[in-house]
């Protein structure tokens, strides 16, 4: 038996429209389950109610979200992650890590069953 590649999906959550960030990464979340991989959706971290400050609320769930992605195999980002801070800041941790980002749902497959597609890693 092996174990599931995970993959942390990563995209713009703060700010937008809770239904819809909701909708977008459970799609992803539904689309990488269907390929048996583990998908590691941020959506489900909820804050503490005794946080009030959206700084303090943003700061804590990047905490919890940086933690789940250090345990992925790979990062999915959700398109118009780039006006994230969020989503700009996992990207940027990721790369510095060595985990492999993925742009679209065809390449990350095809990472994910061992072939060598388009990604985006740091070469030093």
């Amino acid at each position: 038996m092996y174990a599931k590649k995970k993959v942390f999906i990563s995209g713009p959550i703060t700010g937008h429209d809770e239904p819809k960030v909701k909708s977008a990464f459970n799609y992803a979340e539904s689309k990488i389950s269907e390929k048996n991989l583990f998908p590691l959706n941020p959506v489900v971290v909820q804050p503490p109610a005794r946080l009030t400050d959206k700084e303090e609320i943003w700061s804590y769930c990047m905490k919890v979200t940086i933690s789940m992605m250090l345990n992925a195999d790979a990062i999915y980002m959700l398109p118009n992650w780039q006006g994230s801070r969020g989503a700009s800041l996992e990207r940027q941790i990721g790369l510095n890590l060595g985990i492999p980002v993925h742009y679209n749902l065809d390449d990350l497959y095809i990472y994910t069953e061992g072939n060598n597609p388009t990604k985006e890693v740091i070469v030093s």
